[in-house]
């Protein structure tokens, strides 16, 4: 009788758990469980993937609330250069610097607030007017 277990039965090296088994014998995985812990989870990933490939060739996520808005600048406005915001920089002072309107400036950037330029932000500068 060994000490460990109270059993006549030596340890005995289980290779499922890489460990000495001591005692009653456990029940040994059978083939088809082990087979299902790996196939569960891909079963579910490749249903995840098709159930993303049906809802994109379907077009439910390309309604047109989810696009973005074209800019509204008419087309013959050319973009001279990106202004990056300085502190204390006015929008006149940056069309009186570059030669444009604000209005121009404006209608580039539709988003600025002329009255409240944010530090480092980008401004597009149209090209002078001649």
């Amino acid at each position: 009788m060994t000490a460990a277990t109270g059993t006549d039965e030596p340890p005995a090296w289980d290779p499922d758990s890489a460990s000495w088994r001591h005692g009653e014998p456990r029940q040994r995985m059978g083939a088809g469980r082990r087979a299902a812990r790996i196939l569960v989870p891909l079963v579910f990933i490749g249903g995840v993937v098709a159930l993303v490939i049906l809802i994109n060739q379907s077009g439910i996520l390309q309604s047109s609330s989810m696009t973005s808005p074209s800019p509204s600048v008419s087309p013959s406005v050319k973009v001279a250069m990106v202004y990056i915001v300085k502190r204390g920089d006015t929008l006149s002072e940056i069309a009186a610097r570059h030669n444009v309107t604000v209005q121009a400036i404006h209608d580039l950037n539709p988003k600025i607030d002329a009255n409240n330029l944010r530090v480092r932000s980008k401004i597009k500068i149209p090209a002078p007017t001649e």
